[in-house]
């Protein structure tokens, strides 16, 4: 499996060095481990990640670890790291100019807010995620927005709002 071969190329004498491809082996092996729920393994790994890339003056790299980093203190339980994460992702995007971090950073938060009935605050990052996703041509980025910023308003009472972004999402998603 992919776990096992991250694993393997991490274990090797060669993937010892401190360098960005040892980062980028610790950041799939957190990602992956994520996606298995192995939240405990991946906040280790995505840990490690991370510090390689700071001593390595990496914001962009930051930023996409980050993001996982938050995932994975959330399925711990740790909802204010979790937070803290994706709004140091936020800044390392920002700071790194990289709009492709920025708009998953800002869902990652959105997201955060939203599961906290935070949906003032979801809504307003969202609306900047929008803006980021339409600049960037759309896509998928744009559809998944939508899909939440339908959720965000249903939750906070705006039902036509709320089936108005679940449409642009539908047509967005069939196109």
């Amino acid at each position: 499996t992919g776990l096992q071969l991250v694993s393997a190329a991490l274990a090797h004498p060669g993937g010892q060095r401190a360098d960005a491809r040892r980062a980028r082996a610790l950041f799939d092996l957190g990602h992956l481990c994520n996606h298995l729920g192995r939240h405990r393994d991946a906040r280790d790994a995505l840990e490690q990640s991370l510090a390689i890339v700071r001593a390595l003056g990496d914001d962009a790299r930051q930023a996409a670890i980050l993001q996982p980093l938050g995932l994975a203190h959330a399925g711990l339980g740790e909802q204010d790291e979790a937070r803290r994460c994706y709004e140091t992702a936020i800044a390392a995007a920002r700071r790194a100019d990289r709009a492709d971090q920025l708009l998953p950073a800002l869902v990652c938060l959105a997201q955060w807010h939203q599961a906290q009935a935070g949906w003032a605050e979801a809504a307003a990052l969202y609306g900047q995620a929008l803006a980021l996703a339409r600049a960037q041509g759309g896509g998928a980025a744009l559809a998944i927005v939508r899909l939440n910023l339908g959720m965000v308003a249903l939750r906070a009472g705006d039902a036509e709002a709320a089936r108005q972004h679940a449409r642009e999402a539908q047509a967005l998603a069939e196109a």
